[in-house]
């Protein structure tokens, strides 16, 4: 009966101790998991990154073309504009000097 006892013990504590090792290799397993998972978010997160730096690149480029090309419409609309203020301002001057217009009292 003791050897019995001492057996069944002896069995328990073999099986506590190995259901303890696999519990402890259950979470290393999954810590291993989670770590990969993490890398490969970080490693996505660098792609996704990337793409939108090059994607920034190209928008503000877009951007600058644009903003130059406008600067040089305005500019020449301003010198068309200022043509032709000067062509109406020289269309309303009435020359009193000349002849051809002459005032008379009405009979």
């Amino acid at each position: 009966m003791k050897y019995l006892f001492i057996l069944f013990v002896v069995y328990g504590c073999q099986s506590a101790s190995t259901q303890a090792v696999s519990d402890e290799n259950m979470k290393e397993l999954e810590f291993q998991k989670l770590m990969q998972g993490v890398q490969q978010t970080n490693q996505m997160s660098a792609l996704a990154q990337q793409k939108a730096a090059e994607k920034e690149v190209q928008i503000v480029g877009k951007a600058v073309k644009t903003i130059v090309s406008l600067k040089s419409e305005i500019n020449q609309l301003k010198s068309e504009l200022n043509e032709i203020k000067g062509k109406l301002d020289s269309a309303n001057t009435v020359d009193t000097s000349s002849e051809k217009f002459q005032l008379r009292p009405i009979r």
